[in-house]
């Protein structure tokens, strides 16, 4: 008996043989090697196409009858109750990588809360290169210089402390300062904050005074916020006056009072609501010599109200002497305050900016935080006006960025970075920060620090004259007229709007040249002008947009509207069929369903006796 055996096809070479089969059993035998050759060829030729790959250990039909190439099952597939051929099955696509993974990130983490052409490259965005640092053209986002401390790389480390001394924003990787748990040796392993802190142990220490087995009494500032947004914005009610063009009638934050073991409580329990906890914790002022040391015994400067045993954890789990030598390598002064943030996943503070310079350092958990150069505070950031409640906040919603009111906030570019348990993140004054929180618990304390001997940077001049000079032309003529005065100067059209024969004019002829020559002094001679129109343009006006979903309860225009009963006998047994019926006519009306089964309710499924 004579065989000829078909090949499937070859994704290499496509020549075919065709014979008949005339033993059935002989041919499944057959085919089934067939099949494994086929197996061990495709692994050695590799990827092929899909279409290719399907017609592979299948057999062709004997006829035309289904049109030619139209595959039949096996039987083998027949018997294992496959009865249809069997469709391909698609692509898989493997696991992708977290947008930023280099930096840190991974697949569970939240996604970014901010647009991705803040950073036109994540691979640049972080430091990579010190060296290739300058070669970076101005257009793109700058990286973040970092080190390694817990590496020997001193020459990058001296390039890093550099970096910071010229006004620029740094990381400290493994710092060290709140404690070692990575180290190759285990005498180089030190119990810091790091391994100690957490909601837990927090809420059992922070208010407590040594030897007490009494309720913490102390009560610290919190911020809640709706729990569709976890967006924490702060209201200053100094600022927040009725009748003002700034007026927020109901702010998206509100504040709340309570100790650090209920707000535990809130931020593991609350489903539509977000907590997120915020205090100094040092006394005001504070001085460089009184700072916990090994060697220098002073009065402690965190606030008695932290509690004896959470100051004994800071000052002992805390490596206050080589923050101290780090302070002093650069030129730095005393330590203004130290703030503790906590905050839960997905947490967000929203962009702003400090007039001081301050250190983040990571303790439990980690966050992402984007950085915005000062440079760029009137190209596209919108600061809201120092007489706003939201002072020191950006105009920009970046969850939900409006180009149409916000156009040139297209061309900011920033750059981001994550920071884990014994990072530090040198952040200069003026610079804007966007944190994000990642996990599901995170504490980090961040330490505010005086100029001291260090030279401010021109970057950030802008927003200390701008501050300056919305201040004094707000004491003069008032915070609703500063856009007008500043335009007119910036036009130099005052000779038409000030009587020089007048106290009144002569004030403000005085404070129009007060402006220009704080200009002239900090920013160069002859740029008041255009600096003018950056600092006015899309700023200083009414922000109406806060109030828009609110409604006064003392002016509400909704008037009770009296109508003539027509309600029928099963309208008056039943009022929800009334209620629709008026909602079909217009009118606002509303109905409690009762959740008590009723047989008589004309749609009630139930068989009726």
């Amino acid at each position: 008996m004579m065989k000829t055996l078909r090949t499937p096809p070859s994704p290499v070479s496509s020549v075919k043989t065709t014979t008949t089969v005339d033993d059935r059993d002989d041919e499944r035998a057959t085919a089934t090697d067939v099949v494994a050759a086929d197996k061990s060829e495709n692994k050695s030729l590799g990827s092929s196409s899909s279409k290719n790959s399907e017609s592979w250990g299948r057999k062709r039909t004997k006829s035309n009858k289904f049109g030619n190439g139209i595959l039949q099952p096996r039987k083998e597939q027949i018997e294992r109750g496959i009865d249809t051929i069997a469709v391909a099955t698609p692509p898989q696509i493997d696991n992708v990588s977290h947008e930023d993974f280099e930096l840190g990130a991974v697949a569970t983490d939240p996604p970014l809360r901010f647009p991705k052409s803040l950073l036109p490259s994540l691979t640049t965005s972080f430091a990579c290169d010190l060296e290739k640092e300058e070669e970076i053209e101005e257009t793109t986002t700058r990286v973040i210089a970092w080190c390694d401390l817990s590496t020997r790389d001193i020459r990058r480390k001296n390039k890093v402390m550099d970096v910071m001394l010229r006004g620029e924003s740094v990381i400290l990787r493994n710092s060290g300062v709140v404690g070692k748990f990575d180290a190759k040796f285990n005498a180089d392993s030190k119990i810091g904050l790091a391994q100690v802190w957490n909601f837990d142990h927090l809420a059992k220490i922070l208010g407590i005074q040594e030897g007490e087995n009494s309720a913490r009494t102390h009560a610290w500032k919190c911020l809640v916020c709706p729990s569709d947004k976890h967006r924490f914005i702060e209201c200053d009610e100094s600022k927040n006056i009725f009748g003002s063009d700034y007026y927020v009638k109901e702010p998206e934050t509100q504040s709340l009072d309570c100790t650090f073991s209920e707000f535990v409580q809130c931020a593991r329990a609350w489903k539509h609501k977000s907590i997120y906890f915020e205090s100094v914790i040092t006394k005001d002022p504070i001085s460089r010599k009184t700072m916990p040391s090994t060697d220098v015994k002073g009065e402690s400067m965190f606030d008695s109200k932290v509690g004896s045993l959470a100051i004994e954890d800071i000052e002992g789990l805390f490596d206050w002497k080589w923050f101290q030598s780090l302070l002093s390598f650069q030129r730095f002064g005393s330590i203004l305050s130290v703030k503790l943030s906590a905050g839960c996943r997905d947490s967000l503070r929203p962009c702003r900016y400090s007039l001081e310079d301050s250190f983040i350092v990571q303790i439990h958990g980690r966050r992402r935080i984007l950085l915005i150069n000062p440079n760029q505070t009137f190209k596209g950031m919108y600061p809201y006006p120092i007489a706003h409640p939201y002072d020191k906040f950006s105009m920009v919603d970046l969850d939900d960025v409006n180009d149409g009111q916000f156009p040139n906030f297209s061309s900011v570019r920033g750059m981001t970075c994550i920071l884990k348990p014994g990072d530090i993140l040198y952040i200069p004054s003026g610079w804007w920060r966007h944190d994000h929180g990642l996990c599901p618990e995170h504490i980090a304390l961040e330490i505010s620090v005086a100029a001291g001997q260090r030279v401010r940077s021109d970057e950030s001049l802008e927003i200390l004259v701008s501050r300056d000079l919305e201040r004094r032309v707000g004491e003069t003529e008032g915070a609703e007229n500063i856009k007008h005065w500043l335009q007119i100067i910036g036009r130099a059209e005052e000779s038409d709007w000030i009587d020089l024969g007048t106290v009144r004019g002569y004030q403000r002829i005085s404070m129009t040249q007060m402006v220009r020559d704080e200009i002239d002094l900090n920013l160069g001679s002859g740029k008041w002008s255009e600096f003018l129109k950056r600092m006015i343009d899309g700023r200083l006006d009414p922000t109406p947009w806060l109030n828009i979903n609110f409604r006064e309860p003392l002016y509400l225009t909704d008037k009770t509207e009296r109508i003539e009963d027509t309600r029928n006998e099963l309208e008056k047994k039943f009022p929800e069929f009334y209620v629709q019926k008026l909602r079909l006519d217009g009118y606002n009306a509303e109905h409690t369903p009762m959740t008590i089964f009723n047989p008589e309710h004309p749609e009630t499924i139930a068989p009726r006796k």
